[in-house]
């Protein structure tokens, strides 16, 4: 059973950026696990829209749910699912259940204005634009997938990859919901769609992170001093490898907070005070998950 083969861990954070702002986090994630199945995605909203957050929450939870369902009806085949299975379940997934929800729900925010494909427009580049990047597991093999920029590693730390996704021409990810209103708005029509980055047998993996494309941030300033402290940013192996993030559901996410932290401290003999910005200028999501020890 997998819930019993793995263990996982997530936590989300505003980027210093964000916060300066005013704005949301407009970054989202969404974990399921059962004996059969683990699903987890990380979903960033276009940082320019004014609400994207909504449509990464939404995303996030639709497309593992999508997956989840889908993978279903492969459980009673006697084959395990190979590299073209998952391309093809990807694809259906991408274009059938997931982006049809998009395009009602964005309808159904539009309303009957004069002119409704206006708005519908307007919806979706309002609320519906996020990146994505997931992995799925079943026990027979494990894959990542990705619709834009981000970053993913299997056993990084014991010769396997650490990959970043991105960026893509004019700092523009193909955001899914693109296909909604037409390719056009982006450079290259093929970049549209989940894109299958890795399979591997699960029996292989022995620890799996996904992040939005703020962890590149993060694993840059692993030299770095935690604000405030005299303490280490650390590697992102630490995410897989510290115990504490998984015995505590919030650890993961206070982690990165502290990270992320703008400190003020007195320097009583310079009589002035310190302040150091957090490190993490854009929202910064992980999902990590680890081979039970």
């Amino acid at each position: 059973m997998l819930r019993d083969t793995f263990e996982i861990a997530a936590g989300t954070v505003i980027g210093r950026d964000h916060r300066v702002a005013g704005k949301n986090n407009q970054d989202a994630f969404c974990c399921l696990v059962s004996d059969e199945l683990i699903v987890a995605v990380v979903c960033d909203g276009c940082g320019s829209s004014p609400h994207s957050e909504v449509g990464a929450k939404i995303g996030a939870r639709l497309i593992a749910t999508e997956l989840q369902n889908s993978l279903s009806g492969f459980s009673d085949q006697c084959r395990p699912i190979r590299k073209d299975d998952w391309e093809f379940l990807l694809s259906c997934v991408y274009s059938k259940p997931f982006l049809n929800q998009i395009e009602t729900l964005a309808f159904g925010m539009a309303g009957h204005q004069t002119d409704r494909d206006t708005e519908f427009f307007r919806v979706i580049l309002n609320y519906f634009l996020f990146t994505v990047v997931g992995f799925v597991i079943n026990p027979e093999s494990t894959i990542v997938f990705s619709a834009g920029d981000g970053i993913f590693g299997i056993n990084f730390q014991s010769g396997g990859i650490l990959r970043v996704l991105g960026p893509f021409p004019g700092n523009a990810p193909p955001y899914p919901a693109y296909s909604l209103i037409g390719s056009a708005v982006v450079s290259d029509p093929k970049l549209l769609g989940f894109k299958l980055q890795a399979v591997d047998l699960t029996r292989d993996i022995e620890s799996l992170i996904i992040g939005t494309d703020g962890t590149i941030d993060l694993a840059e300033a692993a030299d770095k001093n935690i604000p405030g402290r005299d303490e280490l940013v650390g590697p992102l192996s630490q995410f897989w490898e510290n115990d504490l993030f998984f015995r505590n559901p919030d650890a993961l996410r206070r982690r990165l907070a502290v990270i992320n932290s703008d400190v003020s401290r007195p320097l009583w003999e310079e009589r002035r005070i310190q302040r150091s910005s957090g490190l993490l200028r854009d929202d910064t999501t992980i999902v990590s998950i680890r081979r039970k020890r």
